[in-house]
């Protein structure tokens, strides 16, 4: 695919420590999330886990995995493309909405969403602003949970989300649901590593 040939060649020539990361983008945008799944188990950067469960979880319907990854691919893109990030973050939600029409019952669309509400949440200095977009994000968790109670990455993403608002509370029922589930380590370990921060921080 053309559009995406640039960012591809662009990663493609970086050999450096978490180029994996980079690699797995540039195939998510290019729309082959087989191939870019590949790269995210090889991730060492820290988000691998989350998208190589998110991809897995979803890679019976091959129509909403490809919007999955090139969505993830936009979201991961704006770390590192600063003078566009805004944009890259709203196309990632539009091709996400535009999935949700032909798949509302994927709880995993509305989880992304979420993630990249939050993101947008991240970008904006301004109180009231960004916590409307922290609201956004918790609606999208929601909306994905209602669908999925056991959706691992929108559980995860929830308890960050009300961890940065300070709701400690409703941040540790989420990572306590992910502990009695106990089905995926990578997620275990990252639930018992944010409970221990919060545990800090209200020290």
């Amino acid at each position: 695919n053309g559009n995406y040939l640039e960012p591809l060649k662009y990663f493609l020539k970086r050999p450096f420590s978490g180029s994996e990361k980079y690699l797995a983008l540039a195939y998510a945008l290019s729309g082959t999330p087989d191939i870019a799944l590949n790269f995210f188990k090889g991730d060492n950067s820290g988000i691998g886990f989350e998208y190589v469960w998110l991809l897995h979880h979803n890679d019976k319907n091959s129509n909403v995995l490809a919007i999955l990854a090139k969505s993830i691919g936009y979201l991961e893109l704006s770390e590192v493309s600063i003078n566009q990030q805004w944009s890259d973050l709203q196309k990632g939600l539009l091709l996400l909405n535009q999935a949700k029409q032909t798949s509302p019952n994927c709880a995993s669309l509305y989880a992304l969403s979420g993630n990249i509400y939050r993101k947008m949440g991240s970008l904006i200095k301004v109180e009231p602003n960004y916590n409307a977009y922290r609201k956004m994000a918790l609606d999208q968790f929601n909306q994905a949970l209602q669908i999925e109670p056991d959706n691992l990455y929108a559980l995860l993403l929830r308890a960050y989300t009300y961890s940065s608002m300070r709701n400690y509370h409703n941040a540790r029922i989420d990572l306590n649901h992910i502990l009695e589930l106990n089905n995926n380590p990578d997620y275990i370990k990252r639930a018992k590593y944010l409970i221990e921060t919060m545990q800090d921080k209200k020290k």
